[in-house]
């Protein structure tokens, strides 16, 4: 039976009761990691917390960047003037500070039935050990999903994109197949074969954006990656090291699925740490390949390692010293590429 296009009017699918429940409990249908897992941790719905305003964001969520992201659903045909509304909503979060966003799952988690402790899902989807309300909220995504869009909204959307906003436009189309109700999922804006070079550009740019703005930490954060970098260059040392940025921490790229690495120099108080992370379907097998990691690069680098659930921390307490800490970065990142990761994960 060929599957025939439909309406979500004519299918008598709601836009809240219907639709946006769908999208809650599926979130992975707005993106994955290469893992498979979610690229997005839902905050809340219908979120409305502002003075003198009824309106609602659908779905606030956060992604694994700890950028947040308001999702708003059209089962229109056109969209409306969806973007309007959604920038509206964007700015109206920005300011949402770490313990509100807990305060925010807490309370969808009570309304769910769920004792499970909010702060501590956060730190485990972004695979941090401790907050940091410094790289908490910094920026802001939106994600649009409708039926259609029309050539005016995609227009805009496009142009904004173009000035280092991030907006995706996911196209819901749905469809019947006997008695059954199928839904075509598609992102539309950005095309999927141009999304990484173009968030390439935007961190590239915002990263020039925040060495030019002027601020001491970020002008001493883009020095000691840059400091890094050189260092490992002149020494002549093949360890991964992270692109130099204005950020306090940086991804170090290790090619291994599964496996995130992420440095970090605390310019302020002069600790260097190396977070490794390891992402999997099974919660046990996940915590044991980690422990056999965390072992492994401890013994490779000749450091003492921190093992929580979900990841490992490796910590230099360097006295504000980035030729200390130079050294022991290249150490521990040199002793993660050196590890068979093949045979660690495996077990």
């Amino acid at each position: 039976m060929p599957l025939a296009e439909t309406r979500f009017a004519d299918a008598g699918v709601r836009e809240r009761d219907d639709l946006q429940r769908l999208i809650r409990d599926q979130i992975e249908v707005l993106g994955t990691n290469a893992t498979g897992e979610p690229d997005l941790l839902v905050l809340a719905e219908e979120f409305s917390d502002w003075e003198d305003s009824r309106r609602r964001v659908d779905l606030l969520a956060v992604d694994r960047d700890a950028k947040l992201v308001v999702i708003e659903l059209k089962r229109t045909q056109d969209g409306g003037h969806m973007e309007l509304q959604a920038l509206r909503y964007a700015a109206m979060v920005s300011t949402l500070t770490w313990e509100k966003a807990v305060d925010l799952l807490h309370a969808d988690l009570q309304r769910r039935g769920s004792d499970a402790d909010a702060e501590t899902i956060i730190l485990e989807f972004l695979g941090w050990a401790e907050p940091n309300e410094d790289e908490f909220a910094q920026d802001v995504r939106i994600v649009l999903a409708s039926a259609e869009f029309s050539r005016e909204l995609t227009t805009a959307v496009m142009w904004l994109n173009e000035r280092e906003l991030d907006i995706q436009c996911v196209r819901l189309k749905p469809y019947r197949h006997g008695g059954r109700l199928l839904l075509s999922i598609e992102q539309v804006v950005p095309l999927p074969e141009a999304t990484d070079y173009q968030v390439r550009l935007r961190e590239k740019a915002r990263e020039e954006r925040k060495a030019r703005s002027g601020r001491p930490e970020y002008e001493a954060s883009l020095e000691f990656w840059q400091g890094l970098a050189d260092y490992a260059a002149t020494t002549g040392n093949s360890a991964p090291v992270p692109e130099p940025g204005a950020m306090h921490w940086r991804t170090v790229a290790m090619g291994v699925d599964g496996l995130k690495v992420t440095a970090s120099w605390a310019a302020k108080n002069g600790t260097a740490h190396v977070y490794l992370l390891c992402r999997g379907d099974d919660p046990k097998a996940q915590a044991q390949a980690l422990g056999r990691a965390a072992k492994a690069l401890s013994d490779a680098a000749r450091h003492p390692v921190h093992v929580a659930k979900e990841y490992a921390a490796f910590t230099l307490e360097a006295g504000g010293d980035p030729d200390v800490a130079y050294p022991w970065f290249l150490t521990v990142l040199g002793g993660l590429a050196s590890l068979d990761w093949d045979r660690i994960m495996s077990g």
